[in-house]
């Protein structure tokens, strides 16, 4: 359902800007903003309601779990570029983000979601369990709010784009480690 909402949303907001660009912040926010959602939902591939019932299989639950997340990247990532060529090339004036930067700022949300959710499901194999991946991403762009001067990702020039890229591929890297961590076996 997340999927087809962002590139929805930057559809509407074509059709309202007409043919004027939009600020490349709000273009960076919307892109932003289809990371968190598609981490959030994508973290709901990894609740297991039957964990109980497949903890006796002879398939290791790291690679059950690294298969879950292969199955939630593809359609995500899809979705992602998607409303990046739509928020941050096609509606976008002069100045809009690099791919590389949006991208790894949008694979360390959707990984912080997936970890959140991870450690979460790990404890309680149900649904809801899944929810605190959009918890730890709203912790995680709070406090990105509050970061200092160009190191804040909601104040970012053209400046300090090279530090911010440094800060969530340092982020990305954690998230990593920590989604790694969370897929171990249980026993």
């Amino acid at each position: 359902m997340s999927a087809p909402l962002i590139p929805l949303l930057a559809w509407v907001l074509a059709a309202m800007s007409g043919n004027d660009p939009l600020d490349p912040q709000m273009s960076q926010n919307l892109t932003r903003a289809a990371g968190v959602l598609l981490g959030g939902a994508a973290a709901f591939t990894l609740a297991d309601e039957m964990a109980h019932t497949t903890a006796a299989a002879p398939v290791p639950r790291w690679l059950r779990m690294w298969v879950r997340t292969a199955l939630a990247v593809v359609p995500a990532a899809l979705s992602w570029t998607f409303a990046y060529l739509v928020a941050d090339v096609w509606l976008a004036g002069p100045g809009h983000v690099s791919w590389a930067v949006a991208g790894i700022e949008g694979a360390t949300l959707f990984v912080v979601g997936m970890a959140g959710a991870a450690w979460a499901v790990r404890r309680v194999a149900e649904r809801h369990a899944a929810s605190a991946g959009l918890v730890v991403l709203g912790v995680l762009l709070t406090v990105t709010a509050f970061l200092p001067g160009d190191n804040s990702a909601w104040a970012a020039t053209d400046a300090s784009w090279s530090t911010l890229q440094s800060i969530w591929l340092a982020a990305l890297v954690v998230a990593l480690a920590s989604l790694a961590g969370a897929y171990r076996d249980t026993r």
